[in-house]
Order: structure tokens, then C-alpha cells, then sequence
């Protein structure tokens, strides 16, 4: 699949995409995490100067690879202890996680990005154990299943009122609320992510996705996008709904009809395996102002 190019900009885009554009940008610290190839050489020496840069970040980092999470036998007392441990892409994975919370609650709006926030720590999630079970490797999958609702988060932060009335409504579909987004803001929270996170410098894989997940091209425009879209899906089934709407299948069926016929047996991916598996991260992850448990 090619990059994409940006959402075309026409009518009252030109406004909301200029009102996109001012907002704050995510921690610098992060960005360059995100754009260090895990396969240089200098990957370690790039992660420790980004740490070294933002020593809150490393700080929490370390809180959370201390938590029960990682059931860890000692303490890990350092970022590059914690990376001998956890592994360059879950490290990243990690921090990425602490930064996304810092900048969402980071306004008035906190309570309202509840319900999208758990659905995005549940498809990354998800996400990841799709990955594991199938025993392969995709490069900044965690990371994308976490950010492919963030044009929520965006227009959210551009106008909270109106966009509450998305997160409270009730629709039959996701083309409705698709719908609603667009007549509210004249555009819908894929195209507004995909602009962010491109005015972020962010990798154009994680722009395509986060532009495309909802678009049936997902399914077969590599495994970045097939796992990040089915983890979205198998979220708002596990009870970590994006938004409400009365189209969502209940069930252990409707979960084995998304999974792939090679990955239906797996444990991992049994409905109570997942959901503990999510609640597990949002005890470290809570979308309201609450301590890390340690």
C-alpha cells in the first residue's frame, strides 16, 4: 500500500484543520522515540538520550515497569534496565502510553475521553495479543492500535461541547456517527487524526492507519492495518465501545467470527483472557487524574 496522501482540504475543513494545526504537540521526547528504527544500531543509545531529555517520562516509565503489570522479581532502577528487560518496542510502547494520558488529561475535558481512551488501550491491547498469538512481529502495532481513535482526542479538544454530543449519543452504526462528526465539524475523527498526527511528523504507516481504520481497505492493506482494525472491532465487542451504538455483536461468536481461521483456538484470545488482559492495563493506564498502583 502507498502513503496516502493528507485529507483534501475543501470548504469548512480549511477551518478545522487550521484549528488542528495550533494544537499543543505531543511530548517531544516521544516523537523521537517513534521515530527511532528499532533495527539501527544506535536504537539503544537513541532511547536513552530521548529519556535523558524528559527525565518525567523516564521516571514514569519506571513507576510503571515497577508495577504488578510486569510482576518483575527486582526493581527495575533504570531506562536501560527496563529495556534489558522489556524490549525496545515495549519500552517505546510504554512510554507512548504515559505521554498519550499526560496530553489527554491535560484539559477540562478529562472526563468525557473516558469511553474513547479505554477503547484505545483495549484495541492496542488487543492488538498486541493478535500479534503474539499469530508468533510474528509488526513494527509499531501497539502504538497504533492506541492511537487510531486521536482524532477524537483532537476534536475534543477543539470544541468539547459539540463534540460531546457524539460521545453521548446513541447510533445505530458507525457510518451514522461517521455522519454526525462531519456535519458537526465537517470532517470525521479519522481524517482529523490523520492530519495531527501527520502535522506531528508521526511515521506515515501509523498516519495511514489511524486515517484508514475504519475503511474495509484495512483488511488487506498489510498486517498493521488487518490486526489494528480487527482489535477495534473485537474492543467495542469485548465491552470497550469507541462510542455507543446498538450494531455492536455480543459474544463469544461474534469474537471467533473476526479472528483469522489460523488464530480461532488460540487461548489468549478467548473473550475473558482479553478482558482481563485490558483491565489489567487500565489499572496502570486509568483515564481519570488516579496513582499508578504499585
Amino acid at each position: 500500500m502507498q502513503p496516502a496522501p493528507g485529507p483534501k482540504v475543501v470548504g469548512g475543513q480549511a477551518n478545522v484543520f487550521g484549528r488542528l494545526s495550533r494544537l499543543p504537540v505531543l511530548r517531544p521526547s516521544t516523537l523521537k522515540l517513534l521515530a527511532v528504527s528499532l533495527e539501527s544500531d544506535s536504537a539503544l543509545f537513541e532511547f536513552e538520550t530521548a529519556f535523558k531529555s524528559d527525565p518525567v517520562l523516564a521516571a514514569d516509565l519506571l513507576i510503571v515497569a515497577n508495577s504488578p503489570l510486569f510482576g518483575m522479581r527486582g526493581t527495575v532502577q533504570g531506562i536501560r534496565h527496563a529495556i534489558a528487560m522489556l524490549g525496545l518496542e515495549r519500552v517505546r510502547s510504554l512510554a507512548l502510553t504515559i505521554a498519550m494520558r499526560t496530553y489527554m488529561r491535560s484539559g477540562r475535558w478529562n472526563q468525557l475521553i473516558r469511553g474513547p481512551w479505554r477503547h484505545s488501550i483495549a484495541t492496542a491491547v488487543i492488538a498486541e495479543t493478535l500479534e503474539a498469538a499469530d508468533q510474528t512481529h509488526v513494527p509499531l502495532l501497539y502504538t497504533a492500535g492506541l492511537m487510531h481513535d486521536v482524532g477524537r482526542l483532537a476534536l475534543l479538544q477543539i470544541s468539547p461541547d459539540k463534540y460531546s454530543q457524539v460521545l453521548s449519543g446513541q447510533f445505530n452504526s458507525i457510518q451514522e456517527y461517521l455522519h454526525m462528526e462531519t456535519s458537526l465539524f465537517d470532517c470525521a475523527h479519522d481524517d482529523a487524526g490523520a492530519f495531527l498526527a501527520m502535522a506531528w511528523g508521526l511515521p506515515i504507516s501509523l498516519c495511514d492507519c489511524i486515517r484508514f481504520h475504519h475503511w474495509d481497505v484495512a483488511a488487506h492493506a498489510g498486517r498493521l492495518f488487518e490486526l489494528v482494525a480487527i482489535a477495534c472491532r473485537l474492543a467495542d465487542i469485548l465491552g470497550f465501545p469507541e462510542v455507543q451504538r446498538s450494531n455492536i455483536e455480543e459474544g463469544p461468536d461474534a469474537v471467533t467470527s473476526l479472528l483469522p481461521l489460523r488464530l480461532r483456538n488460540s487461548p489468549a484470545l478467548a473473550p475473558l483472557a482479553l478482558r482481563a488482559k485490558i483491565e489489567a492495563q487500565l489499572v496502570n493506564f486509568p483515564a481519570t487524574n488516579q496513582p499508578v498502583r504499585n
